[in-house]
């Protein structure tokens, strides 16, 4: 399932080789919300990483797919309804083995989720 687009728009992007940002307007409306929760909606972290996943696979060009986390903290909730656009940092270092990962998403300056994930090609 690809969330790009339905649950989330890219609004805005920067940055360099070594890290990139993404603005993200996430979709209150959004089924996933409907079951998680409906009264107060909550974004669950493997949505979470499926948002990096398919920020990661658009800075390389290519389709990926999650093979290992070697670290994850889920550090604040967030809700589509009070925090509407949620900021992307992304570091990545590509090698023989995969994609390694860095990233971490913010509402303002408070760090809501940090990540070191890897990645591999889907056809691996």
């Amino acid at each position: 399932m690809k969330l790009l687009n339905d649950f989330f728009i890219i609004t805005d992007k920067s940055g360099n080789d070594d890290v990139h940002a993404f603005d993200l307007e996430l979709n209150s409306n959004h089924e996933i919300f409907k079951g998680h929760f409906p009264s107060a909606p909550v974004t669950p972290g493997v949505i979470q990483l499926q948002i990096i996943e398919e920020l990661t696979s658009g800075i390389v060009g290519k389709e990926l797919k999650l093979s290992k986390i070697n670290r994850c903290k889920f550090l604040g909730l967030i809700d589509p309804i009070r925090i509407p656009v949620v900021k992307v940092e992304i570091s990545i270092k590509e090698d023989e083995l995969g994609v390694q990962v860095v990233a971490k998403m913010k509402a303002l300056e408070d760090v809501l989720m940090k990540g070191d994930l890897n990645f591999k090609s889907k056809g691996i």
